[in-house]
């Protein structure tokens, strides 16, 4: 009878142990399909983060660019204003004695025409005559006629200049 009641114990306490090695097995499935879940759900939150930020990002980046091109568009409104509104019309009055109304002359009858030359190459030739480093014979009076020029001066009697 002691056998009998080991033997049944044994044949218990094995069904015991199969079903608990069953439940673990089914509890460690549930936690891998768990994670597996979480991790899916934790990608899909990240990728959605990922596109907000961008989304901002942009958003930024074109606030940011309206923001300097007002910042530039007034930064020249005042260089004009500190400049007096360099107006190459004005400034040519001084030049047109030699050169002509319209760049039409030669000066002293030795310079090239004025008129036809590029923005570029004037305001090239009037720094060069500012700061000695161009000219022929004639070099002095135009340094003396240019000495006073601003920068932006010579862009707006250059630019007024190539028109002609």
């Amino acid at each position: 009878m002691v056998e009998k009641a080991a033997e049944g114990a044994k044949e218990v306490a094995g069904k015991a142990v199969d079903s608990a090695k069953g439940a673990a097995t089914a509890v460690v499935e549930g936690t891998k399909d768990a994670a597996t879940a979480a991790a899916d759900a934790t990608k899909e939150a990240a990728g959605a983060a990922v596109d907000k930020a961008k989304e901002v990002a942009g958003d930024a980046a074109a606030s940011v660019k309206e923001a300097a091109s007002g910042a530039v568009d007034s930064a020249k409104g005042a260089v004009a204003a500190a400049t007096g509104g360099a107006d190459g019309a004005k400034l040519y009055a001084a030049c047109a004695g030699c050169h002509g109304p319209r760049g039409d002359m030669k000066a002293l009858n030795v310079s090239p025409l004025l008129a036809g030359q590029s923005k570029e190459d004037i305001a090239k030739k009037i720094h060069g005559y500012k700061d000695g480093s161009f000219g022929g014979p004639m070099k002095g009076v135009m340094a003396t006629q240019v000495t006073n020029l601003s920068d932006a001066d010579i862009e707006a009697l250059a630019d007024y200049i190539s028109k002609f």
